[in-house]
């Protein structure tokens, strides 16, 4: 399973977007940034499912979509999409719904393969995060960073996050989901870019940032593992 893409709600009319009529949707091209953010705007009357449309998804590539698929609620059946816009790429891709989440499966191809090696740095993916405002029955309480977690204990590391009204976080990051890579250098990753959280060590052994690309937030984390261990 290897992270492609993400798509995020957007009420800004004003961004470059495709429409999608049978979808009933627009989209902006995630292929215009390096970590695969697309925004995304919905019809009144869009037939697409109401958690696609409320809630931002997360897209992989997996090798047998029927296998990743197994016992997880369907959103959106394999070859659907490609049926209701006409398009015969030959891609076989469906949506589930994992923890309250939609996630699109998209199964590797010679083009997909193609596509993903034009994202160098995603392959240190970590988790993704989208924020709320319900309590949830497993979120945790981390007083001293004044937010509530739900900790991603699915097989696609998705969690859910709630903060406190007086949390000191940027606005990108409390309004809009963010995804969160591994990397070895922390201080090389944000360097250049539009920073929106320092990087910052919350415990002894983690290291955290956020930068902003396209609008979206992305944190970035580097890890001691002699100090923390892979659950982290």
């Amino acid at each position: 399973m290897h992270y492609h893409h993400i798509g995020i709600q957007s009420v800004d009319q004003t961004q470059q977007q495709k429409h999608i009529a049978a979808l009933g949707m627009s989209i902006s091209d995630y292929r215009n940034n390096p970590y695969g953010i697309a925004w995304l705007r919905f019809d009144t009357d869009s037939n697409l499912p109401e958690v696609i449309k409320n809630t931002s998804y997360i897209a992989f590539v997996v090798d047998d979509l029927a296998q990743a698929i197994g016992d997880h609620k369907v959103l959106v059946q394999p070859n659907e999409l490609n049926s209701l816009t006409n398009v015969s790429d030959n891609t076989l891709s469906a949506f589930i719904e994992v923890d309250d989440a939609p996630i699109q499966l998209i199964q590797r191809n010679e083009s997909v393969t193609s596509e993903m090696e034009q994202f160098s740095d995603l392959k240190g993916y970590h988790s993704y995060w989208i924020p709320h405002q319900n309590e949830r029955s497993n979120e945790s309480h981390l007083a001293e960073l004044k937010m509530y977690v739900d900790n991603p204990e699915n097989e696609f590391k998705i969690g859910w996050v709630k903060y406190q009204a007086d949390a000191p976080y940027h606005n990108t990051v409390k309004q809009f989901p963010h995804l969160a890579f591994e990397v070895d250098n922390i201080e090389e990753k944000v360097a250049g870019q539009t920073i929106i959280i320092e990087p910052n060590s919350p415990t002894a052994g983690l290291i955290v940032g956020f930068i902003e690309i396209c609008g979206a937030p992305v944190e970035f984390i580097q890890v001691d593992r002699n100090i923390l261990k892979d659950g982290i």
